[in-house]
């Protein structure tokens, strides 16, 4: 199999550190610029790998991509401007907790190649999907999570409009038993989650504020926009247990606090 790997970031090692024992020939082209890869033929490779900075400007895959091809456990995927970092750990944490095996990949840090071979079927993924990420992707996770949205990357992506058509990614492909929860006190972040085929879910909540500012109240990281962080968090693992807010908060007090 012949691969190019257009970057040689974190990602395209990561590519490289996969498939390179595989027996895979390899060649790597960095740096990279738009106006190198419009002229650059790639007709003779089996697959061609973009990092997540590199404009998707042709028939090309990425890590993300692949991971979602061929991820034997389900995904939960968490975008947004700010707050993917916070809210990702947060949702990790609880699930672990709860006695989960859960693997945390993406943009936080740890590209989802290293790790795609160690995953088991019953275990979760948590995924910090950026908009470069998401730019090509064409599957979305099984709980899609947008957080509050705003102008970023406008330096790479043509304008504003293009950056969240980009983040509109992570919940057009999903099925309709799937599940999108979205930041109903942002326009953007609401519009893309009515792109979602699947259950809306809106925070914050307006109804379950007896049980829910309590817990709130005794976050240890200070902020309105953590308390929200938290809240699109536990309203993640609530659907991943196919719960409502209501009935994961009193089934499962003990672990959350």
């Amino acid at each position: 199999m012949r691969i190019a790997i257009l970057g040689y970031g974190q990602e395209g090692h990561s590519v490289e550190a996969y498939f390179r024992p595989r027996g895979a020939d390899l060649t790597i082209f960095d740096p990279v610029t738009p106006s190198d890869l419009k002229t650059q033929d790639f007709s003779a490779y089996d697959l061609v790998f973009r990092s997540p900075s590199v404009p998707p400007l042709g028939d090309w895959t990425s890590i993300t991509q692949y991971f979602f091809a061929h991820s034997p456990a389900r995904i939960i995927g968490v975008t947004g401007t700010k707050g993917k970092g916070t809210t990702c750990s947060l949702i990790r944490d609880l699930l672990t907790a709860l006695g989960r095996k859960v693997w945390l990949v993406g943009n936080i840090g740890q590209p989802a190649l290293d790790v795609l071979d160690q995953i088991q079927p019953d275990d979760l993924v948590v995924y910090e999907l950026s908009s470069f990420q998401l730019w090509d992707l064409q599957r979305s996770p099984h709980i899609a999570v947008i957080l509050h949205l705003e102008p970023d990357h406008l330096n790479v992506h043509r304008d504003y409009a293009d950056y969240l058509t980009a983040k509109s990614n992570i919940a057009r492909h999903q099925e309709p038993t799937d599940t999108c929860i979205y930041y109903a006190l942002n326009p953007d972040s609401t519009k893309l989650g009515h792109t979602s085929p699947g259950h809306q879910i809106p925070y914050p909540a307006t109804t379950d504020r007896a049980l829910l500012d309590p817990l709130l109240d005794r976050l240890a990281i200070p902020g309105q926009h953590n308390r929200e962080n938290a809240e699109a968090a536990l309203l993640t693992v609530a659907a991943e247990l196919g719960l409502t807010l209501a009935e994961f908060l009193a089934a499962h007090a003990a672990e959350i606090t």
